[in-house]
């Protein structure tokens, strides 16, 4: 199976008019379409949709989404994942601007949909809010014992690369040339840990951070440099009290070479995945902040 992209999260919500204002007018996202579940379908670029904000006594995450390559069918996967004792089901219309799509659960119960194409938005980038570059990465958390289960998946199965690990914490996985698109964090919970969002230099980071403040959000850590995949990146939450990640000058990864390309704040040249110790990975700046991460 190959996979190109991490194309969306659909995140059940509690209060749909509050999330869908932060994520259109905050984030600088474009609402596409709503549709009669009074589901919000929103859009960072050109990809249909990205967020999808779905009223729900539940909040977190529902969904996640990823897009196949042009050379792999939907077919195909559902054969991959039967091999692998994994059922999944082709279901039709399910989202506005995915024809058809494969759905099924993965090995630490997180429902995944995979699809072959998306209609194109067509709104290109706002011109208020924050207005990230791309929606980067989803982060998921659970217990010890499900980690390695997860990082067989998604690597023997679904085509993923470690890029970088710290034992029993973190690791990180991506399908493409972005440092990762998903990791996985050790805790006694259960749940989606953060979504993040990449934009393009610290100015664009002060300028978000402006807007977070004038908006009363607070920066619940950062920013600073982490170690695993070097962005710099700020973390807060959505008003459903989902953990945010803004990010930006994140290690670009070559899965045929496997190591990431060559910066001058790295220590190894080739930089290959690595595992880091907790405070390195967290923080290169040793920057101190009352709020824990990892939990």
């Amino acid at each position: 199976m190959k996979l190109v992209k991490l194309g969306y999260v659909q995140l059940g919500v509690k209060n749909t008019e509050p999330m869908i204002n932060y994520y259109k007018d905050i984030m600088g996202l474009s609402v596409i379409t709503e549709a009669s579940n009074g589901s919000a379908y929103l859009s960072s670029s050109i990809d249909h949709h990205n967020i999808i904000l779905t009223p729900s006594d539940q909040p977190g995450c529902m969904r996640v989404g990823f897009q196949l390559s042009k050379d792999s069918s939907l077919k195909e996967a559902a054969e991959e994942l039967a091999s692998h004792g994994i059922t999944s089901e082709i279901k039709s219309n399910v989202h506005p601007g995915i024809s058809e799509l494969l759905e099924f659960t993965d090995v630490v119960g997180n429902m995944v949909q995979l699809y072959e194409e998306m209609e194109y938005s067509g709104v290109g980038f706002k011109r208020s809010g924050i207005v990230p570059f791309n929606f980067n990465h989803v982060s998921f958390q659970f217990p010890l014992e499900e980690q390695q289960r997860a990082i067989d998946f998604y690597r023997n199965v679904m085509g993923f690369h470690v890029t970088d690990w710290v034992e029993n914490i973190i690791t990180f996985m991506t399908c493409n040339s972005y440092f990762h698109v998903l990791n996985f964090i050790v805790s006694d919970q259960k749940k989606m840990h953060h979504l993040a969002f990449e934009l393009e230099d610290w100015n664009h980071m002060a300028r978000a951070h402006d807007l977070l403040a004038k908006k009363n959000i607070p920066i619940l850590w950062g920013p600073t440099r982490h170690g695993a995949g070097h962005p710099i990146s700020s973390y807060h939450h959505d008003p459903d009290g989902n953990l945010v990640e803004l990010t930006f000058g994140i290690d670009t990864y070559n899965m045929e070479l496997g190591y990431v390309e060559p910066r001058p704040w790295h220590e190894d040249y080739p930089q290959r995945p690595r595992a880091w110790n907790p405070d390195e990975m967290l923080s290169k700046w040793s920057t101190p902040f009352g709020f824990d991460l990892v939990k």
